[in-house]
């Protein structure tokens, strides 16, 4: 099947299939709304009619609701049984983070080790503002928790002396460098006034990461354990062998409330990841210091 009219552009195929993938890959969740079908044709290049048949198309394979009723279409709700498979923490949370800007107000809930895989994503979405396929938010709430960086954590350690504190400088050296990073790129993605950041500490060994994401999605991955050789911070870089978290790979299992199914699995989830993080949160969390060493 041609995907190309003879004038160049998309065919009504083509169309539908680039928003079947979008949704298919988790760019696009049940419940999201669909650009206009003037955002579409710009988007593809291509006529209206051609937008028209591509979303008639996707109608009535299910994948949508709302078609022909003046307000943009909105991805239609799985059917039973049928989920979306978990993708690399990267790939998942930029996707839900942009799709969170196209909103006029963001709230970001983290629990993480470093940031790395966050500051990936905030940066995408800053380029992403920057070239205005997103605007700026009215307002950017965000909430980091993340370990306190004087604890003694259960990993990073040497293989052959667990005891030896190098692993643990290292990851504190990179812990402070992203956080300090977080700080700029959160900060790049609003005008100052609009931009609310805390970021607080807690005193334990993360073995998974959470994010939620405008108080309707939690994403969660664990950290899996790897044994790899890296460099120390010292002057002669001498290799370490050591067990250490993998999280940058890992797969993020992406939950979101509804609220016409107040008693679903993926409701339920999302709300006790939220009460989970807030009970943290308003007890034993304390102030990010970055004059801690």
């Amino acid at each position: 099947m041609s995907t190309e009219r003879s004038n160049g552009s998309p065919s009504p195929e083509a169309v539908a299939d680039a928003l079947r993938n979008r949704i298919r890959s988790g760019a696009l969740v049940p419940g999201d709304p669909l650009p206009t079908q003037k955002e579409l044709t710009e988007q593809f290049g291509v006529e209206r009619a051609a937008v028209r048949l591509a979303l008639e198309r996707l109608k009535a394979e299910k994948l949508l609701t709302n078609v022909g009723r003046g307000a943009p279409p909105k991805v239609a709700e799985l059917p039973t049984g049928q989920q979306v498979d978990p993708e690399p923490a990267i790939t998942a949370l930029e996707e839900r983070i942009i799709a969170a800007f196209r909103q006029k107000h963001v709230v970001l809930d983290a629990f993480t080790l470093t940031t790395e895989t966050l500051n990936t994503a905030l940066r995408n979405t800053h380029t992403a503002v920057t070239m205005g396929e997103l605007t700026q938010p009215a307002s950017l709430k965000v909430r980091l928790m993340v370990p306190t960086a004087d604890t003694r954590l259960a990993l990073p350690k040497l293989v052959d002396d667990p005891d030896d504190p190098r692993p643990l400088r290292r990851l504190q050296q990179l812990m402070r460098s992203q956080l300090s990073l977080f700080e700029h790129n959160v900060t790049s993605l609003a005008r100052p006034g609009d931009v609310d950041l805390a970021i607080k500490t807690v005193p334990v060994t993360p073995s998974f990461k959470l994010y939620l994401i405008n108080k309707i999605e939690a994403l969660m991955g664990y950290y899996p354990v790897l044994r790899h050789e890296v460099s120390d911070s010292s002057p002669t870089g001498s290799e370490m062998e050591i067990y250490d978290f993998k999280g940058h790979t890992t797969k993020l299992f992406r939950s979101r409330a509804d609220e016409l199914q107040v008693g679903s699995h993926d409701t339920a989830f999302v709300q006790e990841s939220q009460a989970w993080f807030n009970s943290w949160w308003d007890t034993i969390a304390q102030d990010y210091d970055p004059g801690v060493p």
